[in-house]
């Protein structure tokens, strides 16, 4: 735990940290006799954001360390601050930032240890560390000037992560998870579909899976899921918009190329599984994309998990049975259904278990599996349509029960209503996150 005094006047802050003695200050504000100086615990610096055209100085207050993943401590986020660096009018905006991060899942780590496109502030430090030079509003200072200079910043991820140990006999095992969602292109459901020019898709998340016994690894695997990579979008009403196309054919074929491309050459060999049915507007999407993905010798999958939903048994038999023609140690799938949620949750948990069960069959680790990706869902679930996962009955209970399909209407009248009310907002909060702008919707 560190401390800053934040002088409420003048702006100006000051820290101290292993290195030395940091300032930020805006230049154009000038120190004030008896000015009121705040003192704020804190235990990581976000760095600078722009909210309302005010620059604030973001820090995380309260964490807790809940694992460790590649050697880095990964603490849960549960309280973050934005401090202003001028005077402001009202603090509507920050509130709504401060909402957002404190109702999800986020964590903060010390070491910059994945992709940058899992990072969510990297364009607050760039911000940060961009005042050093002294050439703008604010200005940042290191006390002293040496090459060695610490400002205890962290690195923002947004996702999930669990570890659970247990015992199996004589034996004890840990199971991990870990999702990161890219800020490469993300928003609330209805308002964030498909794919952009630059080949990012909506909702990108990497998900990595662990089991070891007796501290020793006997079962890891990375999966994926995005939304479908053509230009689509769904209109903003009722439980279910009509889908629709968007650009030109020869525009979303190169993005649908640099997405694939980007693919192959972080993952190796991409299979893809796509969970759609046979309604009219899933088929028609869903027609487009398996043409692209012929057209283009991409392998994949079709399996319209909606058709099997009502038994799991006959489900899961069904779809092991697809897994067992295709699986290889070095495939990494890439799963979608309409929304990446619901459907695609639980085929990765098939999928996991499907390779897990050949290594290992056991009760309690499938139950322990179980937890792992129905809290995976519900946190990303929760993230991108402010409800709980649907279906999660069936990883969890491996059933579907009447209880379980009103369970599943109150999610969608929920997520209705999240749609009508609070998406819009969420939206704009998520891009203000992540420092990008949005045109009008």
């Amino acid at each position: 735990m560190s401390f800053l005094l934040y002088h409420k006047h003048s702006c100006k802050i000051n820290y101290q940290t292993d290195t030395g003695a940091v300032t930020i200050m805006n230049k154009d504000q000038r120190d004030i006799l008896n000015d009121l100086i705040e003192n704020i615990n804190f235990n990581f610096i976000l760095g600078i954001i722009l909210i309302d055209n005010v620059e604030h100085l973001g820090l995380v207050l309260e964490s807790e360390l809940v694992g460790i993943y590649e050697n880095t401590d990964l603490y849960k986020i549960l309280k973050v601050e934005f401090l202003p660096m001028d005077k402001i009018d009202n603090d509507d905006t920050s509130f709504c930032l401060k909402h957002l991060i404190h109702t999800n899942d986020f964590y903060i780590a010390k070491n910059n240890f994945t992709d940058d496109e899992f990072i969510w502030n990297l364009h607050m430090i760039q911000n940060f560390m961009n005042c050093k030079a002294e050439n703008g509003k604010i200005i940042l200072k290191h006390s002293p000037d040496n090459k060695k200079q610490n400002f205890n910043i962290g690195f923002l991820i947004c996702g999930f992560f669990t570890t659970k140990t247990f015992r199996i006999d004589n034996d004890f095992f840990s199971m991990k998870l870990l999702s990161l969602v890219s800020g490469n292109k993300m928003g609330t459901r209805l308002l964030s579909r498909g794919i952009d020019l630059e080949g990012n898709v909506s909702f990108f998340v990497k998900t990595f899976f662990e089991t070891k016994r007796n501290n020793k690894k006997f079962f890891n695997m990375s999966i994926l899921r995005g939304s479908i990579p053509l230009f689509w979008k769904q209109k903003n009403k009722g439980i279910n918009g009509k889908l629709y196309f968007t650009g030109n054919r020869r525009e979303m074929e190169a993005s649908f190329d640099k997405h694939f491309n980007k693919l192959n050459n972080k993952y190796g060999k991409i299979h893809v599984i796509t969970l759609l049915g046979e309604k009219k507007d899933e088929k028609i999407l869903s027609d487009a994309y398996t043409d692209l993905l012929q057209n283009k010798n991409i392998k994949f999958t079709s399996f319209d998990l909606n058709s099997h939903i009502s038994e799991f048994d006959n489900l899961k038999n069904l779809f092991f049975w697809h897994l067992e023609k295709i699986d290889r140690d070095d495939l990494v799938y890439r799963v979608n259904c309409i929304d990446c949620l619901d459907r695609t949750n639980l085929a990765q948990f098939l999928i996991c278990k499907y390779k897990l069960d050949k290594i290992l069959r056991n009760s309690t680790l499938d139950k322990v599996l179980q937890e792992c990706w129905t809290e995976n869902g519900n946190a990303l679930s929760n993230l991108y349509t402010g409800s709980d996962v649907m279906k999660k009955e069936l990883s969890l209970k491996q059933k579907r029960s009447f209880m379980g399909m009103f369970d599943d209407f109150v999610i969608s009248a929920t997520r209705l209503i999240n749609n009508r009310f609070t998406d819009k907002q969420k939206n704009k909060t998520i891009n203000l996150l992540l420092g990008k702008n949005l045109v009008d919707m």
